[in-house]
């Protein structure tokens, strides 16, 4: 910090900043019991009047030491005051302390809470420069090294959300389109209490209607206030993946410097890069890895979050030099952080959950049951309910050409859909499509929390990997891996598995995924920010329909349940797939998107798995030969295809897959064509189980009087054949791929 002379505007002031500080220093205790009993003004008075104290260690508070002994020397050290109530607080401080809020200083003492003191976040120290006279030289670089020299410092979270910094519509503006956007619930609990009133010729079902609804929105207003407006910490990541990968496919996924440059200030409203400061960058990086705020950091976070992620995005957007650091009279540039911002939504009517309720219940039940399809409550230590058909030895349909089927009329492979948020009530076309075009086990996953229905806890990743997988060893055994087809918000399920358990994906359908460039603004910001931001607003003018299929969408995506998950309960590092988690696992995947998608990147999904498989290719071609073994180790048998395919349907929007017939046809051909291949795979995975339980039996070497080291050169020289072979052949044929 640079060297500046102490200020003192009075001598009483002076006085009185020395003698708290040398209180501080003797007995913290006492000074708190002294601080809570006295009056605020001392405080005020020597915020005000101080701007600087001398000193060369925190033991010499009282007598500022100098290099020499002429006052005229400069002073070896300068501590502000606010920076010296933070160094009696923080434990292990030897030389650079930590800037704290004035304001939470001073509340802390009063409390007695010296413990739980937080260090200023790096975005505020101009307003500490503008309050307490701060040298100008005094900038937030000061306080990211004061930072990382807290010792023994742990993690902890905010205990409130934040206002949200995104520029919104006027209020008026905002109050009036999300009337006309929800009036279509709220229309039909009126009409449906005045219809009643008209019966019973009678104003009490109006009076009991606007009571139940007045006790219905306290009842939601203060589990919004108690339970899930307070941030929570991202779940960890899986077993299998580490930071490091992640970093590495989120920067490999962008191609160019620009692109790179477009994702982070996406996340900062897209404002210029020119404003970025370093400043900036760390408050982001600190929500985008930990989900919290600078100062929530643990010591380790801190040096891991400086060493490594600030230095790779450096690298990557401003060719590996320092961002400039933030000067006293520039703001902080606004940025999304919505994990930590209060939860969006709009209250919905007790009609509205009355119907959702229904519909994800009593109805779906009913028409899967039709289908034969029961009903299963989560049990045990399952998180996760799930309706079932079991194997169909024998079909027969007059009316649907059932185009897939094993040998000996055996069933097809099983398959495992996730719905997205709405429920499953929204999926049964596509659901009736594909049952009768298969007769193997079907599994429907039941995710209550994003149904719109009243549901308060949301389990964590690995529970609800945990109860899939509970859910396969009661079905359809512990060893069968299954075909799995997920839609929007179902995609997590799809993606989780992969990471987690990809011995028992046989192969995917991805259908308007969220789970694939999850890194960039677009899906977030266009199902919880779009509606209000004024920028956007102002480009396109949209008011949505209510009686539209976007209308449907969009009360969906302002349920308070549904956007409690989504706030508070998505870690987006453990959500986001790579194609390269599905080529390492060897799992063939389609991947189906809408071109006029709201809410998912088509364009980036569809150019991320194209570039994928154009570096899988000329990796292949480097090789100066085709790797013929690798033929037989994958499922899709067809070396020509890649095993991650994307396709984009011209004209669709998010959801036509579930409610336009020609894009549900589609859907049902992709996931009816996957099952198909893992049929298939199933089916010569039984012949060589029995063809190696035969030749147990049947061993040709049994039929020679030979020794046994003779039978083990003889069988190591055939098995060699086809190695050898192989060879040869990719010898020869090593023109065509180079």
């Amino acid at each position: 910090m640079k060297r500046v002379s102490s200020v003192f505007t009075n001598r009483q002031n002076e006085q009185a900043g020395v003698a708290l500080f040398s209180s501080l220093k003797r007995n913290t205790e006492s000074c708190m019991k002294r601080v809570k009993s006295s009056s605020s003004n001392l405080f005020q008075q020597f915020a005000n009047g101080i701007g600087g104290i001398e000193s060369d260690t925190t033991t010499q508070i009282c007598n500022p030491v100098r290099d020499g002994s002429s006052d005229n020397d400069k002073v070896t050290s300068i501590y502000y005051p606010h920076i010296l109530l933070a160094q009696f607080f923080q434990q292990g401080i030897s030389s650079t302390p930590v800037m704290l809020w004035w304001e939470d200083v001073f509340q802390y003492i009063k409390n007695g809470d010296i413990s739980s003191i937080i260090p200023l976040s790096q975005d505020n120290i101009r307003i500490i420069t503008r309050s307490y006279n701060v040298s100008s030289e005094a900038r937030s670089s000061d306080v990211v090294n004061a930072s990382s020299s807290v010792s023994n410092k742990q993690s902890t979270m905010p205990s409130m959300s934040i206002q949200s910094e995104q520029v919104q519509l006027p209020v008026m503006t905002r109050i009036a389109k999300a009337i006309y956007e929800e009036s279509g619930p709220w229309l039909l609990t009126v009409t449906a209490s005045l219809f009643i009133s008209l019966i019973f010729q009678s104003m009490a079902p109006l009076m009991y209607t606007a009571i139940a609804e007045t006790c219905f929105l306290s009842v939601m207003m203060t589990k919004l206030m108690l339970k899930f407006d307070k941030p929570n910490r991202p779940q960890p990541l899986l077993e299998n993946r580490v930071w490091e990968d992640i970093i590495d496919n989120v920067w490999g996924s962008q191609s160019t410097v620009e692109d790179k440059r477009k994702f982070i200030m996406g996340w900062f409203y897209d404002a210029n890069f020119e404003l970025l400061r370093r400043e900036d960058v760390l408050t982001y990086l600190a929500w985008m890895r930990f989900g919290c705020f600078m100062e929530n950091l643990s010591t380790e976070e801190f040096h891991s979050l400086k060493e490594l992620d600030l230095i790779r995005l450096e690298s990557e957007i401003n060719s590996g030099l320092p961002l400039p650091r933030r000067q006293t009279h520039e703001s902080p540039l606004n940025s999304m952080r919505f994990t930590l911002e209060q939860i969006r939504f709009r209250h919905k009517p007790l009609l509205f959950y009355g119907i959702t309720h229904i519909a994800n219940s009593f109805l779906i039940n009913s028409l899967l049951s039709d289908l034969g399809f029961s009903y299963k409550t989560p049990s045990g230590e399952s998180c996760l309910g799930y309706w079932h058909r079991p194997a169909i030895k024998q079909k027969h349909n007059n009316n649907v050409d059932i185009d897939i089927g094993s040998v000996d009329n055996k069933p097809t492979a099983p398959f495992v859909f996730a719905h997205g948020v709405g429920g499953s009530s929204f999926y049964f076309s596509l659901l009736k499509e594909i049952s009768v075009k298969t007769n193997g086990d079907m599994i429907v996953l039941d995710l209550n929390f994003v149904s719109l229905r009243i549901n308060d806890d949301v389990p964590s990743v690995t529970s609800q990997v945990g109860a899939v997988c509970q859910i396969l060893d009661e079905t359809i055994g512990p060893n069968t891996p299954a075909t799995f087809a997920g839609h929007s918000y179902g995609s997590t399920i799809l993606s989780w598995m992969v990471q987690e358990k990809p011995e028992r994906v046989a192969n995917a359908v991805f259908m308007d995924p969220i789970c694939f460039q999850l890194h960039l603004k677009d899906i977030l910001f266009k199902f919880h920010f779009r509606r209000a931001d004024l920028a956007a607003q102002a480009c396109t003018q949209e008011v949505v329909n209510p009686l539209s299929l976007q209308g449907v969408s969009n009360l969906a995506g302002t349920e308070l349940h549904t956007n409690m998950a989504m706030f508070r309960h998505f870690p987006w590092a453990t959500i986001e797939l790579w194609p390269s988690d599905l080529e390492k696992n060897s799992i063939c995947t389609k991947i189906l998107v809408s071109e006029h998608d709201e809410i998912v990147p088509s364009k980036e999904v569809v150019e991320l798995v194209a570039n994928h498989n154009t570096k899988r290719k000329i990796s292949k071609s480097d090789n100066g030969s085709y790797d013929w073994s690798e033929f037989l180790k994958t499922s899709c048998h067809v070396l020509q295809e890649e095993i991650v395919q994307a396709e984009c349907l011209k004209g669709a929007s998010h959801g036509d897959m579930i409610f336009g017939e020609t894009y549900r046809a589609k859907a049902v051909t992709e996931v009816v064509s996957m099952i198909k291949q893992n049929s298939d795979a199933l089916l010569q995975k039984e012949s060589a189980n029995f063809s190696g339980s035969f030749n147990q039996f049947a061993n040709p070497f049994d039929l020679f009087p030979t020794s046994s080291v003779s039978n083990e050169a003889i069988e190591k020289t055939i098995n060699a054949i086809p190695a050898h072979a192989a060879s040869a052949w990719s010898g020869a044929t090593s023109f065509l791929w180079t």
